[in-house]
């Protein structure tokens, strides 16, 4: 009875629409995502752990990967944020063995930092290009992340297209940009603007230049759980 409750109300949250022959969008309802996040927070838990497993739960719908992911911001309520300047300090500063440990640090407050995942991932392939000695993270299975941060990237893009209209749903600005950069490989955008006419507030980044896998000139993302947790974003913001 319990389990039939989660799912009736996930079901209430997203509803799948066709936009085109290719691509099914899951809409995200914020308000509704902070209620379960709050009434039932072992249900999101769980999603995330099964996204984040070794084996994915094939029985996992798009919805239940989406809830997962918004629905960690309303566990960890960035949280990691202090931990998470002191990686990416530490990266900009080239200090190897600094990122990874912070990196994990923010990965046990928030399992879905997209940030984390690749700077473990792409640093210990770094530190392997230079030949330095790696042997202190035999244990860190890199393959694994790899995997999970293609399923959190695949799980965004399925919330929207970019559009105004159909904005992608991120729950921070860095996941929006590793997003433009690992899954649509486009290069950093030479600016910003903020829509606040539209439903929701949005940024749009202006584009240098289109990919293979995304052909506009410029990128819209939804604002709501992002200045929830971080506050306003305007185009004097540093992004």
């Amino acid at each position: 009875m319990k389990k039939n409750i989660i799912i009736a109300m996930i079901v209430s949250v997203f509803v799948s629409i066709n936009a085109n022959a290719q691509i099914d969008i899951v809409s995200v309802n914020w308000k509704e995502v902070e209620a379960i996040a709050r009434q039932k927070p072992d249900s999101i838990k769980s999603l995330v752990k099964k996204l984040t497993a070794k084996e994915l739960d094939n029985t996992m719908t798009l919805q239940q990967k989406v809830l997962a992911y918004c629905g960690q911001s309303y566990i960890s309520k960035s949280q990691e944020t202090a931990v998470f300047n002191d990686m990416m300090l530490a990266r900009d500063r080239g200090e190897n063995d600094k990122t990874i440990t912070m990196a994990q640090k923010v990965l046990e407050t928030n399992p879905l930092n997209l940030t984390a995942i690749d700077a473990i991932v792409s640093t210990i392939q770094k530190m392997e290009k230079e030949k330095k000695d790696v042997s202190s993270y035999a244990s860190i299975d890199k393959k694994h992340y790899r995997v999970v941060l293609k399923r959190i990237l695949s799980t965004i893009a399925v919330t929207g297209e970019g559009s105004k209209d159909k904005p992608f749903q991120t729950t921070s600005i860095s996941d929006a940009k590793d997003f433009m950069k690992l899954h649509l490989e486009l290069d950093t955008p030479t600016s910003h603007s903020i829509n606040t006419k539209g439903k929701s507030p949005e940024v749009i980044f202006k584009l240098k230049e289109t990919s293979q896998y995304y052909s506009e000139k410029s990128i819209c993302f939804d604002l709501t759980r992002i200045q929830e947790l971080d506050g306003t974003v305007t185009t004097r913001t540093e992004l």
